[in-house]
């Protein structure tokens, strides 16, 4: 059994800012749908996926755990701009457009809960359904799914066509293949070499964890440090090196205070380790993925598909 699960929020936005030229909001919600759909469809056929799961963001059980957590995404709306107002109204009408039609319409299966993300269901639904008889296709723009990369989980990126494997990256840039290009057959297709073996996937996840995600406002739990000196903490897994690490404390002038690395680590693992959610959190996704696998088939799909456009 392969599954299409996907990331719908992070693709909107990414087909959002694609589109830059567009005479009034409908003409700009109508060319972010049909990239949309065009991605899912090429995607769904190129890995000949059997199922498709829709996955969808709501309010973060993070912002309670960690209150700061993307605070530097929230904007004034005293002093938005007319442009910002529109895009970001145009982002909100897709998505309820997308998630209502595939709820109400079709097969999908559609993921949604409050209080969690998308990335919480994707990960979630990989280890609920972690068995070799299922194979797993993530569709999002967004690297953080790396880690979630396995024997039966790839990660491909459709707006730029790069595949992420444990046996390495593999992209379709549209280039005529040449002599110097190394050359793979994946799902009946060729497909250019990026790099011959993606990196440990732990490693990447407590890369990121030390690094911490400007783009979420988590910060580092140590700011300077270099990824040679990280990577040599990472690989004594546990030793004096790691532990010297972890249980430092250092001051930080800008907060004026004494900040305990174990303390911060601890922090951004759960914000940022996709397995890492409280359990009831992990509870309600379960109860939720059990009722949308409960759904009623639907019948007319092309009908509805046809009104929908």
């Amino acid at each position: 059994m392969k599954f299409c699960i996907i990331d719908v929020n992070n693709l909107v936005h990414r087909c959002k800012h694609v589109i830059k030229d567009y005479s009034d909001p409908d003409e700009c919600a109508a060319l972010v749908i049909t990239i949309v759909f065009g991605s899912l469809k090429k995607t769904f056929q190129k890995f000949d996926s059997k199922h498709c799961v829709a996955c969808f963001d709501s309010a973060s059980w993070r912002k309670e755990f960690y209150p700061l957590y993307k605070a530097n995404r929230i904007e004034d709306e005293a002093t938005m701009t007319d442009e910002k107002k529109e895009e970001k109204q145009i982002i909100k009408d897709v998505l309820k457009a997308i998630r209502d039609y595939l709820d109400n319409y079709t097969n999908v299966t559609v993921l949604e809960g409050y209080a969690i993300e998308a990335d919480d269901f994707i990960a979630r639904w990989v280890q609920l359904h972690d068995d070799k008889n299922y194979q797993h296709i993530i569709v999002s723009p967004d690297s953080d799914f790396k880690q979630l990369v396995s024997e039966n989980v790839k990660l491909f990126n459709p707006l730029v066509n790069i595949l992420y494997t444990v046996e390495g990256v593999f992209h379709q840039d549209g280039k005529r293949i040449t002599s110097k290009d190394e050359v793979v057959k994946l799902y009946g297709e060729n497909w250019k070499v990026k790099k011959n073996k993606i990196s440990k996937k732990d490693w990447e996840l407590f890369f990121k964890i030390a690094r911490g995600d400007t783009s979420d406002n988590i910060p580092s739990i140590k700011p300077g440090e270099y990824e040679k000196k990280l990577r040599l903490v990472y690989e004594d897994g546990g030793g004096e090196l790691w532990n010297n690490f972890i249980n430092q404390i250092y001051y930080n002038k800008k907060i004026e205070k004494n900040i305990k690395v174990r303390e911060l680590y601890d922090r951004n693992k759960k914000l940022i380790d996709l397995k890492d959610q409280p359990e009831h959190i992990k509870e309600k996704m379960d109860k939720l993925i059990e009722m949308a696998l409960l759904k009623e088939r639907k019948k007319m799909v092309s009908f509805y598909f046809a009104r929908f456009c």
